[in-house]
């Protein structure tokens, strides 16, 4: 017979009642602990990245080696649209001086030694581009953009990314420091990128 007691139905609610929140409890446990190993993982991962700022010729030429595997060499590079590895290198430490002089500033990060990323944050893009002096508050909060995010193709999910945007925006408040209320940090990505979408 499919009918229960009186007594019957109470014990199973009883029981009901006294093994659900272990067990609720039990998946929140696992979840936790889920969420707290790829935490620890993250933060292990970018422990072992470092990031500094590019200041010496050392650090610009491997900066643009980078750029030039990640942006150029991918690309189809034959015919007139051909750059040499020299000329890029020769162009990216004319520019990275230009922009240094211009308030921009880049960060290099390695990984076991080797360039695994770079990025840079730069007032240069709202030159001309923004009105910012007719705001109450155009010295207190500066404008930085984020641009170059490159990761090399051999150091992907590793935390670089990551690492240099925790970078950037230490740098950004460095910056801004007592003399600012907040910095404002700009960036875009296409529409269609799922990934870059998710990770900003």
């Amino acid at each position: 017979s499919c009918l229960l007691t009186i007594h019957q139905l109470l014990f199973l609610s009883a029981l009901i009642s006294t093994f659900t929140p272990r067990i609720a409890h039990a998946l929140s446990s696992a979840s936790n602990a889920a969420t707290t190993k790829t935490t620890n993982v993250q933060q292990q991962q970018q422990q072992q990245v470092q990031v500094a700022i590019v200041e010496d010729y050392g650090d610009i030429m491997e900066l643009a080696d980078l750029r030039y595997d990640e942006f150029i060499a991918s690309e189809d590079n034959t015919g007139d649209k051909f750059i040499s590895k020299r000329a890029f290198r020769k162009a990216t430490a004319e520019i990275h001086q230009e922009r240094l002089e211009e308030g921009a500033t880049v960060f290099l990060a390695k990984k076991d030694g080797v360039a695994a990323g770079a990025a840079e944050l730069s007032p240069v893009e709202f030159q001309g581009a923004v009105d910012v002096v007719s705001t109450d508050h155009a010295d207190a909060n500066p404008l930085l953009y984020v641009t170059d995010v490159v990761t090399s193709q051999h150091h992907r999910r590793m935390g670089v990314g990551n690492a240099l945007m925790v970078a950037m925006e230490q740098e950004a408040a460095r910056k801004c420091c007592n003399k600012h209320e907040y910095t404002c940090l700009f960036l875009h990505v296409e529409p269609d990128n799922d990934g870059a979408l998710q990770f900003y």
